[in-house]
């Protein structure tokens, strides 16, 4: 999806909007300090492991799916160590964007396009100074 793609979000409509259903799908809070506003979940079944970011100021509410086997997290690209996959199951380091995924409901996008013009009206007063 072109939007995806343009926002720098990508597909994690599997995962809810909100994080507190993951429990009642099954999934375990593996949470070890909850003071920055991440929150990790594994799934019983499989054993995949799922990290929610709460909105601020830099970014949307999103997930990540975290890699758990320590031998791929040795494995590097371009010096940076292979932590997440994206949506399609391919590994990739903190610097790529494309392990960003989001709950992609209307919701989540019309608060994306607010946030952005928000973003730019600042960028214009800053310049203005």
């Amino acid at each position: 999806n072109n939007w995806c793609k343009k926002h720098h979000v990508y597909n994690g409509s599997y995962l809810p909007k909100n994080r507190k259903t993951l429990l009642k799908q099954g999934w375990i809070d593996i949470t070890q300090s909850k003071i920055n506003d991440k929150f990790k979940y594994q799934r019983k079944s499989t054993g995949q492991v799922v990290r929610f970011d709460n909105e601020n100021e830099g970014q949307y509410p999103h997930y990540h799916r975290e890699v758990t086997d320590k031998n791929i997290k040795k494995q590097k690209r371009n010096h940076y160590p292979l932590e997440y996959y994206d949506r399609y199951g391919n590994l990739c380091t903190k610097k790529e964007i494309q392990h960003h995924l989001a709950p992609l409901d209307k919701e989540y996008i019309d608060k994306k396009k607010v946030l952005k013009k928000q973003r730019r009206n600042e960028n214009q007063r800053r310049k203005q100074k």
